[in-house]
């Protein structure tokens, strides 16, 4: 689930409880409805805190709307930890090409048999 499927999730549950984004904050206990807003443009997600109170004003059961949070973190990290492995493999790899070749810029394969693995 992406962030943009969790916030359609969210508005469309509000919705269909017929409460407002000021009437969600103030149960929550928020000052104003912003916060329910950028969750529903998917800029942030609820704070794991609010959930049950968030499951219950939305008749959902709660267990349904932590997964639908762990499902959005789950996917983030994955997508995260997969960048950051291209990129690294990417710098890896730059610097084990940089190690052969010589000052002068051209490859130089006296390089290769002091290269480590």
């Amino acid at each position: 689930m992406s962030r943009k499927q969790l916030a359609e999730y969210l508005k469309e549950k509000r919705k269909a409880a017929g409460v407002s984004q000021s009437q969600v904050a103030e149960k929550l206990g928020y000052k104003c409805s912003q916060f329910i807003s950028n969750w529903e443009r998917g800029i942030s997600s609820p704070p794991v805190g609010t959930l049950k109170d968030l499951a219950a004003l939305y008749h959902v059961p709660d267990e349904e709307m932590l997964q639908k949070i762990i499902d959005v973190t789950l996917e983030e990290v994955k997508l995260d930890l997969e960048k950051r492995f291209r990129t690294e493999s990417s710098l890896a790899l730059n610097i084990d090409n940089a190690e052969l070749v010589g000052d002068n810029g051209f490859h130089d394969p006296a390089s290769e048999s002091r290269k480590v693995i």
